[in-house]
């Protein structure tokens, strides 16, 4: 394999780990520039405080001649001065250890920024001498064939999880959006019972129930999204494969119920959507704990893919 390849995937990742140190440290350091900055003002303000109430003993003041005619000014003033002696060295050592980690700030903050392209030029050297190990046929060149397959299968499935995941999070505001609607206009009702005739109550009625119809669209059309999300992903390879599937079977009832009601008149008293938003939950959980199987799973392929190109 050409030296030249091996020599430009080296220096692009020394170049990529130290981005990712930086990266690291760096809200470590930012956390520790506030706590340094915090002491400093903090002890500038008790040094500030000291300074004035010198300064008003030893000018004419009204604290000044109240501790003269008591006899304690010169107790006062050595007192203070005492005092501001012993903050001058802390105050000393706090602007210091400020201007330390002001420094490494900075510096992690341009390492971070300099480095923002190693990630992408590693994966390009990697592709590069991948693309170059491939051709070749031999036994190495079909390890590494398969372990590219499997990142992409599993890189396939975790795509679809995230997916599923964010049309999950959607569907569950659009839940309580249409729950919310749904008292509102329940109590809309009520109020619309009280008024003097029949048709003003007719009409009332119908306008409190536009809300809960207006918003249950969005749920109907959610919870369709998310159920053909869940059957795309392979719920056999899950470990919970059971209550996703169960819940997925769940959702598509109501979403039917929904579907025809919306059809009709509606009958938007009767909905309930505390149910669905727990088997929601529950169905949210199991794809964040998926996810991040997922996600362990894909970066471990990941390694390995990249061993074996950086060892062929």
């Amino acid at each position: 394999m050409s030296d030249e390849m091996n020599a430009r995937i080296a220096e692009v990742k020394d170049q990529l780990l130290h981005w990712q140190q930086a990266k690291a440290e760096l809200p470590r350091a930012r956390e520790k520039l506030t706590e340094e900055t915090h002491r400093l003002h903090r002890l500038e303000a008790c040094i500030e405080e000291l300074e004035q109430q010198i300064h008003a003993l030893e000018t004419f003041s009204f604290t000044s001649l109240v501790e003269s005619l008591t006899g304690g000014k010169q107790r006062k003033l050595d007192e203070r001065r005492a005092e501001l002696a012993e903050f001058e060295p802390q105050l000393q050592e706090a602007l210091t250890a400020f201007q330390e980690v002001e420094k490494q700030v900075a510096e992690l903050e341009a390492a971070v920024t300099e480095g923002a392209g190693a990630e992408a030029a590693f994966r390009a050297a990697c592709q590069e001498k991948e693309r170059a190990i491939l051709s070749r046929g031999d036994e190495q060149s079909q390890k590494l064939a398969a372990v590219v397959q499997e990142f992409e299968a599993v890189s396939t499935v975790l795509r679809a999880a995230q997916k599923a995941q964010e049309i999950g999070r959607q569907l569950g505001k659009n839940l309580e959006s249409l729950d919310r609607a749904v008292r509102n206009a329940k109590h809309n009702k009520r109020l619309a019972g009280n008024n003097i005739g029949a048709i003003g109550r007719v009409m009332n009625q119908a306008v409190a129930g536009m809300a809960p119809k207006s918003a249950t669209q969005p749920v109907v059309d959610g919870l369709r999204r998310f159920v053909r999300e869940l059957g795309e992903l392979p719920l056999s390879d899950h470990h919970d494969d059971v209550d996703l599937a169960r819940i997925r079977a769940e959702l598509e009832v109501f979403q039917t119920r929904l579907t025809a009601e919306l059809a009709t008149l509606m009958n938007w008293e009767d909905i309930q959507t505390l149910p669905v938003q727990q088997q929601l939950q529950v169905a949210m959980s199991h794809l964040k704990d998926w996810i991040a199987d997922l996600t362990a799973q894909a970066a471990a392929v990941e390694q390995q893919r990249n061993d074996l190109i950086e060892t062929a």
